[in-house]
């Protein structure tokens, strides 16, 4: 049950550095899609934010110590502290990384539960995992190449007609 407790322990304080650096980047996202990034990271650090109670309420729940401490979670977290504001598009490879990080912790904490048979945390585990799953295709989403084609007219315009194209921004 030890190995059940430490790996609980290292997704609380992995999810605790996750979601800090979440609203690390939600403070000081700029440029251009400020807006948007404002608020993607600002949702993602507060649904992140929330589970790091409920691992610490599973921690609880398997009659452990659910630790609290800045030492206790820099030693034990797999993702590394943020200390400088990079451009956005590095601040979302980062956090895909790191989401991918959580992912890998889940998945082990995963595999010990299920060893020790409890059910419960299993399923908060696996709905975690779904979470995090979705976090990991937003953030890829948002890293994708923009490619944008404009479908054009066929017809030849007459000699003496504008010739125009639209953009079909409903099938983008």
């Amino acid at each position: 049950m030890n190995e059940l407790i430490e790996k609980l322990n290292k997704l609380l304080a992995t999810t605790f550095a996750f979601s800090l650096k979440a609203q690390f980047f939600h403070w000081n996202v700029t440029g251009q899609d400020f807006s948007q990034y404002h608020g993607f990271f600002g949702n993602l650090y507060t649904e992140v934010y929330e589970a790091i109670d409920q691992t610490a309420e599973q921690t609880r729940a398997v009659n452990a110590t659910a630790y609290g401490s800045f030492t206790q979670y820099m030693s034990l977290s797999e993702i590394q502290c943020q200390t400088t504001v990079p451009a956005l598009q590095e601040m979302v490879s980062i956090l895909y990384r790191d989401n991918e990080t959580i992912i890998s912790v889940l998945k082990e904490v995963h595999e010990a539960a299920e060893r020790y048979n409890e059910r419960g945390l299993v399923n908060f585990l696996e709905g975690r995992l779904d979470t995090h799953k979705k976090h990991s295709w937003m953030l890829r989403s948002s890293m994708a190449p923009v490619s944008v084609t404009a479908p054009v007219r066929e017809e030849a315009p007459a000699e003496d007609e504008i010739r125009t194209y639209t953009l079909d921004v409903k099938n983008l």
